[in-house]
């Protein structure tokens, strides 16, 4: 009787042993695949990788950070710009994004009479026209507001545009402004989005 309890002890101790280790053995045998046919529908798809983007493309990140709908001047030759209205409009073949204020007024001037629908940095006209002024050019003005309102332009640098919730947002980061009625010449930063 000794023996049968020892023997079906030490059984039991094996197949004890041999359910632990079976349970822990990796498999690496190859993934099984199933394959199921139908007989409908008569054709078949492939699948394509073509992505087509749409919407504005990647956000331009400006080099500068200011509040909307404000211009901020290098120094202290005006006061600084708060705009009450920025809209955009088309006007003697170009879209102009216009910030108007109290102490003056800012306009960013496009290349054809369509708001920009594309994120991207805009080179500004180095003469200031908006008469020869090719796709990728914009022109940024001035005006002053106050008792002496003068016209001035900025002649270089980059003008960063956003398409934000469907409005043009544009942004530049100390333009020099030149005017050509007077020897005052300034920086200025600014931010500015279309509210219509």
């Amino acid at each position: 009787m000794k023996q049968n309890i020892l023997l079906t002890s030490s059984v039991l101790g094996i197949v004890a042993l041999l359910l632990f280790y079976s349970c822990k053995k990796k498999d690496t045998s190859a993934p099984s695949t199933t394959t199921a046919t139908t007989t409908t529908p008569t054709t078949t798809t492939t699948p394509t990788t073509t992505i087509t983007l749409t919407g504005p493309g990647p956000i331009v990140t400006p080099p500068c950070s200011y509040t909307k709908d404000t211009v901020v001047f290098g120094g202290y030759i005006f006061p600084n710009l708060s705009f009450y209205s920025v809209s955009g409009d088309s006007n003697s073949g170009n879209w102009n994004l216009t910030g108007n204020g109290m102490n003056g007024d800012c306009s960013i001037t496009f290349y054809n009479d369509k708001a920009p629908t594309k994120n991207g940095v805009y080179t500004l006209n180095s003469n200031g026209s908006t008469t020869f002024m090719t796709s990728n050019e914009v022109s940024v003005s001035m005006v002053t507001g106050g008792t002496f309102s003068y016209y001035y332009v900025a002649l270089s640098g980059s003008v960063y545009v956003n398409i934000v919730n469907g409005k043009v947002e544009a942004t530049f980061c100390n333009l020099n402004f030149v005017s050509g009625s007077t020897s005052t010449t300034f920086t200025a930063s600014g931010k500015m989005r279309d509210n219509n």
